[in-house]
């Protein structure tokens, strides 16, 4: 059963508002690496005195980013591999990220999904058909592809005819290597100036390799059509 126009518009003028609401209460001047720096002390104690407490709200803060398309997910991750450590960290982001990923996805899917397959079908062919040929392969390598946006990922595969369960456990394993990047050089977040410090030639190249691991199939079918052309 496809929601009517009025349950669409209702839900989109919902995260229409959360979106302003956000921007409008100085979230592009609060959200920095400086603030944070400032207020991390305060934020470790918090940690210490409420754990379960900081956890819950890290992880629904990171829901709410993905959500609402935020540029935060560098600086979230950064901070829980400070505060909580590496691995929890991580354990946390991916809980975090996978529930507004879900959420979006669903969003797509039940607002847009069926709208925009007929009407851009043309240029959804080959999506679609890598989706439905590579399967939970193809979504877990355009996760591991950094450059490509985590909201576009998400958008996309709402539109695909792909299980809910197969986008969950993809996307959940799929976040783990950039999330271990990010939460392990948190553990010197109080010593970078910017994020772009964040990308040391090491880190850029466990990125590069991560890229080439996730194209590696599609590199391989390639040169096996092209040597199967050969005479």
């Amino acid at each position: 059963m496809h929601p009517t126009i009025r349950t669409r518009l209702i839900i989109v003028l919902i995260v229409a508002a959360l979106v302003a609401i956000v921007w409008h209460n100085g979230f592009k001047e609060h959200a920095t690496l400086s603030n944070l720096q400032d207020n991390i002390k305060h934020l470790e104690q918090f940690v210490q005195t409420h754990y379960l407490k900081s956890v819950l709200m890290y992880i629904g803060a990171y829901a709410t980013e993905v959500i609402l398309v935020l540029p935060l997910s560098a600086l979230l991750t950064l901070t829980s591999g400070f505060l909580f450590g590496v691995v929890p960290g991580v354990a946390y982001t991916i809980v975090g990220a996978t529930i507004g990923a879900t959420i979006s996805f669903l969003l797509v899917r039940y607002l847009f999904g069926h709208i925009l397959q007929k009407k851009y079908a043309t240029q959804l062919v080959a999506f679609n058909a890598a989706v439905e040929q590579q399967g939970w392969w193809y979504l877990m390598m355009t996760r591991f592809i950094f450059v490509i946006p985590f909201f576009v990922i998400n958008i996309l595969a709402g539109l695909t005819k792909v299980p809910l369960t197969t986008f969950m456990w993809t996307t959940a394993l799929g976040i783990i290597p950039s999330s271990f990047i990010y939460a392990y050089t948190g553990k010197q977040l109080t010593e970078i100036n910017s994020l772009r410090d964040i990308f040391t030639p090491k880190v850029l190249l466990a990125f590069i390799m991560l890229g080439l691991f996730a194209a590696f199939p599609a590199i391989l079918n390639k040169i096996r059509g092209y040597f199967g052309k050969q005479p």
